[in-house]
């Protein structure tokens, strides 16, 4: 009468998605640790030098006028994108030739020229 309700399987992309994800969270982890860690061994004796840094920082931003802030802003601006252009030309290219190389693998041509020649270099045996 009634079928007892079964849990669906997952797939192994499902199991595969679900394994990475636990694995990056350890890592998450196991990195925040080691950073405490550190910051735990290491802060009292960067405190002073820390302190000093904020002091200089505020300092200079205070000095600084929005004409002197609003006039740099649009080299750096350029530069930042022609850096992401050259980044994306970049991952574009390695992209591209790692698809050329996947299908490479799969060139039937290769192998139907090699089992020409091998036919070809072997005598008729009758």
């Amino acid at each position: 009468m009634f079928r007892p309700l079964r849990s669906r399987e997952k797939t192994h992309g499902q199991l595969l998605r679900a394994e990475l994800s636990e694995s990056v969270d350890h890592a998450r982890r196991a990195a925040g640790y080691a950073a405490g860690g550190v910051r735990a061994a290491v802060g009292p004796r960067l405190a002073p030098a820390t302190q000093r840094a904020r002091r200089t920082t505020a300092r200079l931003n205070h000095t600084r006028t929005e004409e002197k802030v609003s006039s740099r802003r649009w080299p750096k601006l350029a530069g930042l994108l022609a850096v992401g252009a050259l980044i994306g030309a970049a991952g574009a290219f390695v992209l591209r030739r790692r698809r050329q190389q996947q299908w490479e693998e799969y060139e039937p041509m290769e192998a139907v020229k090699a089992e020409r020649e091998e036919t070809a270099t072997q005598p008729a045996s009758e």
